[in-house]
């Protein structure tokens, strides 16, 4: 079998795992649930100014519970440090120099174009 043929085999069966897989999915077997998320963004909170992640100070008590109840995402950061740009790449799904808003006051006119690019929760659901 040489390289080409190897490639195209690999090819094929991956691509008919993944309808397999999706097929499945279809019928309720195996997506039983469908997923849900909640996204908290926050301007200038520290990573330590909740009770779930060690405040004594401020008691956030609904947090909290919230963390309790699901999953906890513990290594994300920012490619900006102004909160139009994070919320633009959160909208657009780009970095803030791919979708042009890099200051504070921005041009909404450029999300705009850009909006074809991410749908939101139609990616999430497959």
């Amino acid at each position: 079998m040489n390289r080409r043929k190897f490639v195209r085999t690999i090819g094929i069966t991956a691509a008919l795992t993944v309808t397999n897989v999706l097929c499945l999915a279809d019928d309720g077997t195996i997506a039983a649930e469908r997923l849900n998320v909640v996204l908290i963004v926050c301007d200038d909170l520290g990573w330590r100014d909740t009770a779930v992640y060690g405040s004594t100070f401020y008691e956030t008590p609904n947090i909290d519970a919230l963390a309790a109840s699901g999953m906890r995402f513990t290594d994300a950061c920012s490619a900006n440090p102004l909160c139009s740009p994070t919320r633009a790449s959160i909208l657009t799904g780009q970095y803030p120099l791919r979708h042009g808003l890099t200051t504070a006051a921005g041009h909404i006119a450029k999300i705009q174009e850009h909006k074809e690019h991410h749908d939101g929760p139609e990616e999430i659901r497959g």
